[in-house]
């Protein structure tokens, strides 16, 4: 699946979030969660495909996490609006470099909430079928700012189906049970923010 790049938001400032080393952020966590809710009520792409719920509940893997975080901080140096880093690496060999395979990438830029970045990729209907393909198993979404383009995120997919002992969670945030619980489970809990991002967008 070919890279997608957002257009950019219209004059919106809002104050950089922290993004720490080694722990993922909020805002990552944040689209993890619409993402994974997504999948497990089903969507209408574009074009009027219909995807039905997946029950397979989606994974956050630490590995896909580095090298999605990775990716974006290279495009956010780099500055040049292109979606491959300079080094020339594609995202399944920087995936592999952290040990486990990646199958698909998103790339989007201009976007500075999880919201917003969600709603420009569910826009394409080629980036609604990656994000809703019932192949994917594990996900991971890296988030950095700066660069011509203000924000950068890169979203991995992989199709290994990891067990518990398989699945690096060394990454999670540390409230992440108490997250997952109040935002986990309510099927209507994001279609209100993706309805009101999705009317600010261009």
């Amino acid at each position: 699946t070919p890279p997608l790049e957002a257009a950019p938001l219209s004059a919106t400032t809002m104050p950089q979030p922290e993004v720490r080393l080694g722990v993922v952020a909020s805002m990552e966590w944040e689209a993890f969660l619409v993402l994974k809710d997504l999948r497990e009520r089903g969507y209408t792409c574009p074009q009027g495909a219909a995807v039905e719920p997946n029950r397979a509940a989606l994974k956050f893997d630490c590995h896909l996490w580095r090298a999605a975080r990775l990716h974006s901080e290279d495009l956010a140096v780099q500055s040049s609006g292109d979606s491959t880093p300079l080094d020339g690496r594609s995202y399944g060999q920087r995936a592999a470099e952290q040990g486990l395979g990646a199958n698909v990438e998103v790339v989007v830029a201009g976007h500075n909430t999880s919201m917003h970045m969600i709603v420009q990729v569910l826009r394409s209907d080629d980036g609604c079928a990656a994000l809703m393909h019932e192949a994917l198993k594990v996900a991971a979404v890296g988030y950095s700012a700066g660069g011509s383009r203000g924000h950068h995120w890169t979203l991995l997919f992989s199709t290994s189906d990891l067990g518990p002992s398989d699945l690096d969670t060394t990454c999670y945030p540390p409230d992440v049970a108490l997250m997952q619980h109040e935002r986990g489970g309510s099927a209507d809990l994001y279609s209100n923010h993706l309805a009101e991002a999705s009317h600010r967008l261009p």
